[in-house]
């Protein structure tokens, strides 16, 4: 068996709290940056289904779900898209 709704809910809550947390809120420049919170979101999503060997988070067995979530919260960007995430929180931004 595979994960209810309730249960699909509860992952994509927990993906996106990870993913605030990563990139320091929603008012960061790195959030702020849509390209790269949908790379954020891509790899969250992409990763989870090579990690898991399902082809949608939907597809979770009911017995991963705990393992699911404890994945997620523990789940960080790596390489040049960590960099682009700290570079884009580095950027000064100025308003006029």
């Amino acid at each position: 068996m595979t994960i209810d709704y309730g249960q699909q809910l509860a992952l994509q809550r927990t993906a996106k709290a990870q993913i605030l947390e990563l990139v320091g809120g929603k008012e960061s420049p790195a959030y702020q940056n849509k390209p790269l919170r949908d790379k954020l979101f891509s790899s969250i999503w992409s990763d989870y289904k090579d990690y898991f060997n399902v082809g949608s988070y939907k597809d979770t067995p009911v017995k991963d779900c705990e393992k699911a979530k404890e994945y997620l919260k523990k789940w960080s960007p790596q390489g040049k898209l960590l960099r682009e995430v700290e570079e884009a929180n580095q950027q000064l931004t100025f308003v006029s």
